[in-house]
């Protein structure tokens, strides 16, 4: 179960998700979950397959905001200036029928 929270925690290094804000979503204890990777006296399984799985579901969190992040770039790139609705600020102006 420990090489779950490894791979785990390599993923998310790999994503630039630092340990510490993968753990804090997971709601775990950042210094216990790096007393466990560094060999450290490990709890039983339950523990650790509940913790694997909290950083598990963090780290798909962090993984769904980007790319919501990265629709939302790509959304933004591809419409032409005031393609939104008129106004500078997207909104149409009163009375503005749409083309």
């Amino acid at each position: 179960m420990l090489e779950v929270i490894h791979r785990v925690v390599e993923n998310a290094a790999r994503l630039r998700v630092s340990q510490r804000e993968l753990c804090a979503r997971a709601g775990v204890n950042q210094s216990t979950v790096a007393r466990w990777l560094n060999g450290g006296r490990l709890p039983g399984d339950a523990v650790l397959a509940a913790v694997a799985r909290r950083l598990q579901e963090a780290l798909d969190e962090i993984l769904v905001e980007v790319e919501e992040v990265l629709r939302e770039a790509q959304g933004a790139r591809h419409l032409p200036a005031g393609a939104a609705g008129g106004g500078a600020d997207g909104r149409r102006e009163h009375g503005a029928r749409a083309a």
